[in-house]
């Protein structure tokens, strides 16, 4: 009998660890899913040049005051809440930064990759990589965890990306909106087979 209950309590914990395992795989996805759309979807008028790391520092300071008074606000007001902290961390001008002196120094080639087309260039170089890993971690996530939201939400990045508002579709080669679609694909068919 002790041998029966010492392999009864051995599976119960191990069900409990895959259960906790699990939970905190969904919530490290959502966060990713959250963060990279935040950043996905980020309007690049309102994103000006690159801001200097005290700017930076003031700009997160606000949003985690804001994440720690609520914990639980959503996807869209969390958005809200970056847009309107880094939206301050600009003046009236697009591509000047507020009350900066620290530039003054800088060749004028570093003060062009800082700028706000220097930004853009760096958003368009990462922006493909950045859907992939989105597509991928929300797909990996489903089949892990059984959760159909996750596929559902990686079979919505292609909205996300054909967009008339975000436009990302104008980041991606050909060879990578095939890639896409093959893997959008493959997300669609898994779908049909798990009858979601």
């Amino acid at each position: 009998d002790s041998g029966f209950a010492s392999a009864t309590l051995g599976q119960d914990s191990q069900r409990a660890r895959l259960v906790e395992w699990k939970e905190r795989l969904e919530h490290h996805a959502r966060k990713v899913d959250l963060l990279l759309q935040g950043t996905l979807k980020m309007p690049e008028d309102i994103m000006g040049a690159i801001p200097t790391p005290a700017q930076l520092d003031a700009a997160y300071a606000h949003v985690d005051a804001h994440r720690e008074a609520s914990p639980n606000a959503d996807a869209d007001t969390l958005l809200g809440v970056y847009a309107d902290a880094f939206r301050g961390v600009y003046d009236d001008a697009p591509g000047r930064i507020v009350d900066d002196t620290s530039r003054a120094s800088w060749s004028d080639a570093e003060k062009d990759a800082m700028s706000t087309h220097g930004l853009a260039a760096i958003r368009a170089a990462i922006t493909p990589t950045l859907l992939s890993e989105l597509q991928s971690v929300l797909l990996e996530t489903w089949r892990q965890s059984g959760d159909a939201d996750f596929l559902r939400r990686s079979l919505l990045v292609a909205d996300l990306v054909t967009s008339e508002e975000h436009r990302l579709y104008r980041h991606l080669t050909q060879p990578q909106l095939a890639d896409m679609l093959m893997r959008m694909r493959a997300a669609a068919l898994e779908m049909l087979a798990a009858n979601q």
